[in-house]
């Protein structure tokens, strides 16, 4: 599974105005016997019309 670097990320969200919103739209793998999950974002989403930001898995 790929995932943004960290650099990515800043270099994606670095054009973006402050005036925009952030969502996080993540499902996740999760191991219930250890009570952990795990999502990797691998994809970013800009909608201008709504002023939102989405990072997705």
């Amino acid at each position: 599974m790929s995932s943004i670097l960290v650099g990515e990320l800043k270099d994606i969200l670095e054009n973006v105005p402050e005036d925009y919103e952030v969502i996080m739209e993540i499902t996740t793998g999760c191991d219930t016997k250890a009570g952990t999950s795990i999502a990797y974002i691998n994809g970013v989403k800009r909608d201008d019309e709504f002023k939102e930001i989405r990072l997705m898995n």
